[in-house]
Formats: structure tokens, sequence, C-alpha cells
């Protein structure tokens, strides 16, 4: 049995515990010194993961204080995002809670001593999934997708202050969103099939209350989830995404427009290689001119 350790961009530490067969296990917990979160992963079959099965199921002998969400696994909820808080150093992290008849928003953090009690920022017939999370030194921010619909999703909760009222982000159709501030401005990133066979990368930047102007800043001809994210770090911003079955590609901001997209080699359709291009990705960005 290998084991690799990786850390990811919101000072996530992912423990990987791959073995070549065998059914998939995963926790999230915190780390002793309440200052990491740990997503340990057991028993990695060949070919893409079975995620969300089994994702939140504990694997180690340590305090059940430290899990968050163990019975998730038995309710199959979707997977984490995990953001760290600039301020506190401690995480925050969002997931899609399965309620039987479909899934709703879920979110809890670290307050040092434990994880607090979950919050459900949605609680409707909607079946909404794939939530993303960023965290600044303003507020906390929240995306996700309604499946049915393909209507992308925002909400807002200021440091010292409670959840707002969640907005559309767009009319149009859009899929699997993710979240960013830039400046002191939010962005969302999301993909929307073009009509052609193809998927455009939609940008939109809130002007407002529920005001959000869109622009479409990257396109791929084929007609695949490409689970665009946006990162920021180190006064860098970029997108990376699945452009192919064979291709990762990403596009850097760099201060007024984004870089045409460059693309490295992507073969490894595991949840675990996904992660290790993102990783590889951003070790191109900061360490570029």
């Amino acid at each position: 049995m290998q084991r690799n350790r990786i850390r990811l961009m919101v000072s996530l530490v992912m423990v990987v515990l791959a073995a070549t067969t065998g059914a998939l296990r995963a926790e999230v917990s915190a780390a002793p010194n309440a200052t990491e979160v740990c997503v340990v992963v057991l028993g990695i079959i060949e070919g893409p993961d079975p995620i969300p099965q089994g994702i939140w199921e504990p694997i180690r002998d340590v305090d059940p204080a430290l899990f968050l969400n163990p019975e998730g696994a038995g309710r199959e909820d979707g997977r984490p995002d995990i953001a760290m808080d600039p301020v506190t150093r401690w995480p925050h992290v969002v997931w899609a809670y399965n309620n039987g008849t479909d899934h709703d928003i879920a979110y809890s953090r670290w307050d040092g001593d434990g994880w607090l009690q979950t919050e459900f920022l949605t609680s409707n017939a909607a079946d909404e999934i794939d939530p993303r999370i960023h965290v600044d030194g303003d507020a906390v921010y929240v995306v996700w997708w309604e499946k049915d619909a393909q209507s992308v999703w925002f909400v807002k909760r200021p440091r010292l202050g409670a959840w707002e009222v969640p907005e559309q982000v767009s009319e149009r159709r859009e899929m699997r969103p993710s979240v960013a501030t830039w400046g002191g401005t939010v962005l969302v990133v999301a993909e929307s099939e073009d009509g052609q066979g193809g998927r455009d990368i939609v940008l939109s930047t809130r002007l407002g209350q529920g005001d959000f102007e869109a622009e479409v800043v990257g396109a791929t001809p084929e007609n695949l989830a490409l689970d665009v994210v946006l990162h920021v770090e180190r006064e860098k911003m970029w997108m990376d995404w699945k452009r192919s079955g064979t291709e990762f590609a990403y596009s850097e901001f760099t201060g007024a427009a984004w870089a045409p997209a460059a693309t490295l080699p992507w073969t490894d359709h595991s949840w675990i290689a996904v992660e290790e291009a993102r990783l590889r990705i951003r070790s191109l960005i900061l360490t570029s001119p």
C-alpha cells in the first residue's frame, strides 16, 4: 500500500492511501491542530473512482469529534468542497446532502474546538448539487446548480452577518459552477451547452444584489462535463477544466484579459488524477513570472 501526501490550494491536506483494487472509502476530518482538513481515501479501484459513494466514511482511529458528516457515507452525500478561512485559518466545507428524494446544500465550519452544527443553505424540492465555496477576509461565498433546471445559484454570508437571500446567477442553462473574488468583485464561472455539440465556459461578474454580467471566456467542441474551477492565490487568478478525455486546460487572467488556454496531458480519469492535474497546473501558474 502506497501513501502520498498532497497539499491543495486551500491548505487542504489530502492523504491518499491507495490500493490497486478494492472499494472506495474516504473520510473528511480535522487534523488535531485544527488548522487542516484531511480527506483520507482508502482502496482506490482502477478506472473512474466511485465518488461520492463512501467519501464520508471514517477510516482513521482518532477522536470521533474530528470527523465531519460521518453519516454521509450511508446517504451517499456528494463530494465536499473545502476552503480555508484566511483570517482564522480554519476550514469551511460545503456538500450536497442527500435527503432521500433530492439534494440540499449543506455547510459547516471548524471553530477551533469542533465542527459547528450543519446548516442547510437550501431546503426545497430542487436537486441542488456540486457546491463550491470561497472564503476571503470579508465573507463566505457558495455556489451550486439545480440539476433539472440547470440553473446556477449564489449565496453570500458576510463575516459578521447572516446568510443572504440566494441569487440566480444567470437565466441561461448552466452547470457545475465555481466562485472566487478578485479585487473585491465576486466572479462565478460555469459551463453551458453551446447548442452545437460543445460547451462554453461562462464567467459571470456580480455587479450587485441579483445582478450578474456574463461573458463567454472559453469553449470546447466536445460535449463533456468540464468541471471548471476558478482559483485565486498569491495575487494570481486562473481557471482549469477538463478540455477532453485526454487533456486538461487552463487559462490565467493577465490583468486585462484571459490568456489563451494551455493544455497538459490527462489520461487517468480517476478523482485522484483530477486533483493531481489541478495541482500541476497550480504549480505552473505560481512559478511562472
